[in-house]
């Protein structure tokens, strides 16, 4: 009788007990997923692990920041008192965790923005017309001042010559060889297209959304919802690309999931007779993943994610140490100014104080511009839209205006990434991954330093004090 030949597609069993076709590369799938879930749990449990103790040692710093000094300050000491290769090794096993953190750091971005219409209603009911305009024009000069300051100071401090593009070539492969931070790093697929494994995973999402909503009555208005969240911000990420440029940088994939969900919620509620703002604070209400809505589960990664830029930061070590001086003034003079000099700015113009607080952190990534507004009492809500708009003006007029100031690529790639990092942010990263790679990996660096430096000076009691009194505020921070 015939031997029997697998189908197409099946696998087809050796004599060695090993198969060849499907269940190789399942074998491999399942053993990269469990490297990435093992790492998520490390960087998760440490994160938590540091918040606790500053609980308990009563240290009103951002857990967020501390576990990404932590990373830091640990892996450079394993560096220098072992070696380079035990250093490198620790963050080659955490590599797939900061890689899933930073890819979907939009995810759990988006919660909070679509929080933002009830932020309005609460934080700036009753302002005028007048006002909005007046924080609309501090924004946009705040942001042309951050790119003029950092672009001076970059362009005087780089070291980089005309014969050095090489260097800071190798410093970004080495970069590179690490993992990215998708709110910063991560280059779009082909143009229309998504990742290869992004296709299944929306399909699958959609299905699973469906379902949630089908079951409502059974499971619950929290599965369905944050079925909706991650499903959105996929389908998102795989549309943006196909867009033109202009209009992809504006309708960044964290707009669009926000949007989807919050029309989402208001349909529900409009279905189900219940107050839209009612659902709204059901989806998220600040009690945590498991006591809290769907918006909190979403969210619960985020402290998380940003400490694992401290990995990033390590394994981006060459570029930093070699354009320390550019990115440390240019990221400082921003943070500083950012804060300080939006606050008075707000102050002047007598902007309301909820929107003037939260207006003083735009220029840091979302995730520490959230705990900057949580520092000072303002709406983590307004201050994510802030930080947000700030990173479009990046993508979208930030390459030809420092053409205009004589920072041309790639002759001045390194003064480039300090001044769009420390200017704007993640989004006006991303803009850079494609056409100026060298730019792109001083930027990722230039951010979170311009993050670190912000969030390190608020977390001083005294600065609160200072930043509610320029922006005349009557509420109290502590």
């Amino acid at each position: 009788e015939a031997e029997e030949t697998p189908a197409a597609g099946q696998s087809c069993p050796m004599a060695n007990g090993t198969t060849t076709g499907k269940r190789a590369p399942t074998a491999e799938l399942m053993e990269k997923l469990a490297k990435k879930v093992a790492a998520i749990a490390a960087i998760y449990l440490v994160e938590k692990g540091v918040a606790q103790g500053l609980n308990k040692a009563k240290l009103k710093i951002p857990s967020s920041l501390a576990t990404m000094l932590l990373w830091l300050g640990g892996l450079k000491a394993v560096e220098q008192f072992h070696s380079a290769h035990a250093a490198d090794s620790i963050a080659a096993h955490l590599s797939p965790g900061v890689g899933f953190l930073g890819k979907w750091m939009t995810l759990f971005l988006t919660p909070p923005l679509t929080m933002l219409p009830v932020a309005i209603k609460r934080n700036a009911k009753g302002t005028s017309a007048q006002s909005w305009q007046r924080l609309v024009l501090i924004h946009a000069v705040g942001w042309v001042v951050s790119v003029l300051v950092s672009s001076a100071l970059a362009k005087a401090l780089s070291r980089r010559q005309e014969g050095d593009e090489e260097e800071v070539k190798e410093a970004a492969e080495a970069s590179e060889a690490g993992t990215r931070s998708e709110e910063a790093r991560t280059p779009p697929a082909a143009p229309g297209r998504a990742a290869p494994e992004e296709d299944p995973l929306l399909s699958n999402w959609v299905k699973i959304a469906a379902a949630a909503y089908m079951l409502q009555s059974t499971v619950g208005r929290k599965p369905a919802f944050a079925a909706t969240t991650i499903t959105a911000i996929i389908a998102a990420q795989k549309a943006n690309p196909s867009l033109p440029k202009p209009v992809g940088s504006v309708a960044h994939p964290l707009v669009v999931a926000a949007i989807v969900t919050g029309v989402s919620l208001f349909l529900s509620a409009k279905a189900h007779g219940i107050p839209p703002e009612q659902l709204f604070d059901e989806y998220m209400n600040g009690k945590g993943p498991i006591g809290g809505g769907a918006g909190d589960a979403v969210a619960a990664l985020m402290n998380g994610a940003v400490s694992a830029l401290g990995i990033r930061m390590f394994q981006a070590r060459a570029i930093l140490e070699e354009n320390w001086q550019p990115l440390a003034a240019g990221a400082s003079a921003v943070a500083l100014v950012s804060l300080f000099g939006t606050a008075a700015a707000a102050g002047y113009s007598e902007l309301p104080p909820p929107l003037g607080l939260a207006l003083s952190q735009r220029s840091v990534m979302s995730a520490l511009g959230m705990a900057g507004a949580n520092m000072l009492g303002a709406s983590p809500n307004l201050a994510v839209a802030s930080i947000l708009l700030t990173g479009v003006y990046g993508a979208a007029l930030g390459g030809g205006f420092l053409d205009w100031l004589g920072l041309k690529s790639p002759k001045d790639a390194v003064s480039r990434g300090v001044v769009m990092g420390a200017s704007s942010h993640a989004i006006g990263t991303a803009s850079l991954m494609a056409r100026e790679p060298e730019a792109a990996a001083v930027s990722s660096v230039s951010l979170c330093l311009t993050g670190i430096v912000h969030t390190a000076v608020l977390s001083i009691p005294a600065v609160q004090r200072f930043v509610h009194r320029l922006v005349r505020s009557t509420t109290g921070a502590s």
